[in-house]
C-alpha cells in the first residue's frame, strides 16, 4: 500500500464520563442518555516517509486531522474475548501538507518499472481516508491523540486507535476508500501522482508521477 503515516472528544455511556470529558469540541448526544454518540476530532502534526513502489521516495510533512463518530453499543463479542463492553465506531481523516523527493529514489510510479526521480521536487500532497465501520470496546477522547508524530507511514492504516486508551480492543479497523494526491512544480511542469485506493495504488500509467524532469 502506497501511503503516508496520525491525528476526539468523548460523550460517555455514562453521564459522570461525559461530564468529565465536555469541552469545545464535545460530542453531539442524542436526547437518549444511552446509547451515547461520540463525536472526537483531533489534528497531529506528520513528519514520515511516502512510501512507493520501488521504496521511499519523499519525505512528507502533514497536518493530520481524524474524526471518530459513533459509539453504538454492540455485542461483545465483535471486539473479542475478554471484552467487557463493545461499540461500534467511524472514522475519517484529512492530511494537508507538504513533501520534498528523495534525489535518484525510484519514482512512486513504477508503471515503467526502474525509473528514478532526477531532481529535489517540493510540493503538496492532500489526503483523505475512511474507516467505515469498525467496533472498540472502550470509549475515544481527542486527549489521547498526540499533538506531534514522526514515524512510519504504516502508522495511517491504524490511526482512529490513537484515540483510545490503552487496553482497548478493536475489530474490524480497515481503511477503504483512501486518496492521497502529490502535486510539485518542476522544469519540466507541473508533476501530479495520485496514490489511491480505486486506481491500483498509484501505479498504472495514467495515475500519474513524480519524476523531477
Amino acid at each position: 500500500m502506497n501511503l503516508v503515516k496520525r491525528a476526539l472528544i468523548v460523550s460517555a455511556g455514562a453521564a459522570a464520563a461525559a461530564g468529565l470529558l465536555a469541552g469545545p469540541a464535545s460530542a453531539a448526544t442524542s436526547g437518549r442518555a444511552f446509547p451515547p454518540f461520540t463525536v472526537a476530532t483531533a489534528s497531529t502534526h506528520v513528519t514520515t516517509a511516502a512510501p512507493g513502489n520501488g521504496g521511499f521516495w519523499a519525505g512528507v510533512s502533514v497536518t493530520r486531522t481524524a474524526t471518530v463518530s459513533g459509539g453504538t453499543p454492540v455485542p461483545t463479542f465483535l471486539c473479542g474475548a475478554g471484552s467487557f463492553t463493545c461499540f461500534r465506531y467511524r472514522a475519517t481523516l484529512q492530511d494537508h501538507g507538504t513533501f520534498q523527493t528523495f534525489f535518484n529514489a525510484f519514482t512512486p510510479n513504477q508503471s515503467r518499472p526502474g525509473r528514478h526521480i532526477r531532481g529535489i521536487v517540493n510540493g503538496r500532497v492532500n489526503g483523505s481516508a475512511t474507516f467505515a465501520s469498525f467496533y472498540a470496546s472502550k470509549l475515544p477522547s481527542r486527549f489521547n491523540v498526540p499533538f506531534s508524530f514522526s514515524g512510519p507511514s504504516s502508522a495511517i492504516l491504524t490511526w482512529p486507535e490513537e484515540f483510545f486508551p490503552a487496553g482497548t480492543r478493536f475489530a474490524g479497523l480497515q481503511m477503504s476508500p483512501w486518496t492521497f494526491t502529490y502535486t510539485g512544480a518542476t522544469f519540466c511542469g507541473l508533476q501530479i501522482w495520485t496514490d489511491a485506493s480505486w486506481n491500483g495504488h498509484g501505479d498504472l500509467r495514467f495515475d500519474g508521477n513524480i519524476t523531477g524532469c
